[in-house]
């Protein structure tokens, strides 16, 4: 009986303890306490005063949330070689992903898109 009472008061404690840890959990998401640390949208502006290469960072970023991520030959003149890298000119960016994004897809586009994907 001694034996089973001790049990009894260990497994509260533990289950106490199990309950002051998950209390100090929340369910909200990262960054969203009195700060806003969420970045927003990156505007052309912020855009294009980046490095050549830190476009490219963010388009590569950006891109492989879909799975592709940017070729450097897509996003660079590399016909000169790459000691002087050069956008490709006529290239906006962030303007062309955003609307390429907001672009339904017909059947048959989206078919020939896989056909190309799956080779």
């Amino acid at each position: 009986m001694v034996v089973c009472v001790m049990e009894w008061k260990k497994s509260v404690i533990v289950l106490y303890f199990v309950c002051a840890v998950v209390s100090g959990c929340s369910p909200s998401v990262p960054g969203s306490g009195s700060s806003n640390s969420t970045p927003g949208e990156l505007s052309s502006a912020e855009y294009n005063v980046l490095t050549p290469e830190k476009k490219y960072q963010v388009a590569n970023k950006l891109l492989a949330t879909v799975f592709k991520g940017m070729p450097v030959d897509e996003f660079y003149d590399i016909s000169t070689g790459l000691a002087d890298l050069q956008l490709k000119q006529g290239a906006n960016f962030l303007a062309d992903t955003k609307y390429a994004l907001q672009t339904s897809l017909s059947q048959e586009q989206r078919n020939n898109y896989d056909m190309v994907i799956t080779d």
